[in-house]
């Protein structure tokens, strides 16, 4: 392997770190004002801007295991933010909805896209944010089959 390559190969996992440090800084100072994490803010936003979840459709909406939502959803339900409901003729269906509490604090914080992380890629060009997205998933591919 070349010297090039190893010293751009780093300059990537440099770049993924600090953008890592970012997400997690972010996170910490929503937990910080609002006791919940950034996901569960996510999963939060998730939940109010669809009529019908199921735990299910929510793990899919975040990229994560259905175990994982639910641990996190029963953080979230605890702090009487959510409730889960049964409705519909299949009475085993769960959905998912926000308490007029989960609701209070949603309209006091902040939305996804509101973040800086949001911002800066609404301000990247179309082709290279194409790129990003393509190059990103192809990364994602090959960490998923190592």
């Amino acid at each position: 392997m070349s010297s090039e390559r190893e010293t751009k190969e780093k300059e990537v996992m440099d770049s993924l770190r600090v953008i890592s440090q970012y997400i997690q800084r972010y996170s910490k100072s929503l937990e910080k004002e609002f006791t919940l994490s950034a996901s569960q803010l996510m999963a939060m936003w998730t939940i109010k801007e669809s009529e019908k979840l199921r735990i299910s459709d929510i793990a899919k909406a975040l990229s994560i295991h259905l175990s994982t939502a639910s641990n996190m959803l029963d953080k979230i339900e605890n702090k009487k933010l959510i409730k889960r409901v049964r409705e519909g003729k299949d009475m085993r269906a769960v959905y998912i909805r926000l308490t007029k509490k989960g609701e209070n604090l949603l309209s006091k914080a902040p939305h996804p896209s509101q973040g800086n992380l949001a911002k800066a890629l609404r301000a990247t060009g179309d082709k290279q944010i194409n790129s990003l997205n393509r190059n990103l998933g192809k990364l994602i591919c090959s960490l998923e089959q190592s």
